[in-house]
């Protein structure tokens, strides 16, 4: 596996355009469409930057719920907890052209109702 870590200030032209290739070339992305961890456990503001690399090379997104990681893991520890974290894949969202804001909205909307199903 291969982990590229983005800085909050990485130029977002360069950064689209790695990960556009790495797309394209069949690989796949795992991206915290909120940017970081959570630091209060609550789902927060989705970037659409996501959505737009989505778009642009018109990938479906697969939304996963993870639950349980703000308590292994809160913001401020060093170490994971011994705590429960379960995933749950969700059905793609597949983007439309032009749509990219819709789109990210659509996959929040898909995760806050998944989690209010737990």
């Amino acid at each position: 596996t291969r982990v590229m870590l983005i800085a909050p200030g990485a130029r977002l032209r360069e950064m689209m355009a790695k990960l556009g290739l790495i797309l394209q070339s069949g690989c796949h992305l795992i991206i915290f469409p909120e940017g970081t961890r959570t630091p209060n456990g609550e789902i927060h503001e989705f970037k659409k930057t996501f959505a737009l690399l989505a778009e642009a090379t018109e990938t479906p997104i697969v939304p996963v719920l993870i639950t349980g990681a703000y308590e292994a893991f809160p913001v401020g520890t060093k170490k994971p907890l011994r705590s429960p974290v379960s995933v749950r894949f969700l059905p793609p969202v597949r983007p439309e052209t032009g749509q990219a804001r819709e789109l990210a909205g659509q996959v929040e909307s898909a995760l806050r109702s998944a989690l209010s199903e737990n």
